[in-house]
């Protein structure tokens, strides 16, 4: 691969990293949830608030950085900085797309905390 197709895919990365650590967020809560409720345990309420809870602190903190410290996930994934027009970009829009994806990790955690893990069925 070229050093242009190889510097595209870094920047492409760097600039989707909060909506792929939601979309990973996503998939473990409701993929593990399905998965959980299904088997027929009855302790599997706690495992599994427990499990969004944890993952939602585990995601949670990447972003964090991602967000508010951008500088640090830029040398990661080792972008060069030869237009600072389109470096300032990527940063600031993904800073953008990673405080969204804070909150949609921290909105969807939050529901462990007032909603049913495995609720009846009708």
């Amino acid at each position: 691969m070229s050093e242009a197709g190889e510097q595209f895919w870094r920047a492409t990365l760097y600039s989707l990293f909060g909506p792929l650590l939601w979309t990973l967020h996503f998939a473990l809560v409701y993929g593990g949830q399905h998965v959980a409720c299904a088997a027929p345990v009855s302790a599997a309420s706690a495992w599994i608030t427990g499990g969004i809870i944890a993952a939602t602190i585990i995601i949670a903190i990447p972003l964090s950085v991602a967000s508010f410290r951008a500088d640090v996930l830029a040398k990661l994934f080792a972008l060069s900085d030869s237009n600072v027009d389109t470096s300032r970009f990527l940063v600031r829009a993904m800073r953008l797309l990673s405080l969204l994806s804070l909150f949609g990790v921290i909105w969807a955690g939050a529901a462990a905390a007032f909603l049913p893990a495995c609720p009846a069925l009708r």
